[in-house]
């Protein structure tokens, strides 16, 4: 994987198979996204990154039921998922 360019299937596969790479990949690229959403909506880094891996749970477990089709592209799919959590994280506390 080095050098060369993941695609859906490489990050959802690295996903289920707790693959190192993939996961710095998919970290690298996508937590400064989600860190900079969280944090201008009243959160922190740890916030964030919370979110984040919960995000990327959420991800495993969809991927594990079997069927599930990603229709966009990896990164802002995890995105839409993190936020959607930090929204109901910010409702909870009311």
């Amino acid at each position: 994987m080095q050098g060369k360019i993941a695609t859906n299937t490489d990050y959802l596969k690295g996903i289920v198979d707790s693959d190192p790479l993939i996961l710095k990949q998919i970290y690298n690229q996508s937590l400064p996204e989600v860190v900079k959403y969280v944090k201008k909506n009243s959160g922190t880094l740890d916030d964030a990154k919370d979110v984040f891996q919960e995000g990327i749970l959420v991800i495993f477990r969809k991927v594990n039921q079997g069927n599930f089709e990603l229709t966009t592209d990896f990164h802002v799919f995890l995105f839409i998922v993190c936020k959607k959590i930090w929204l109901k994280k910010l409702k909870k506390k009311g």
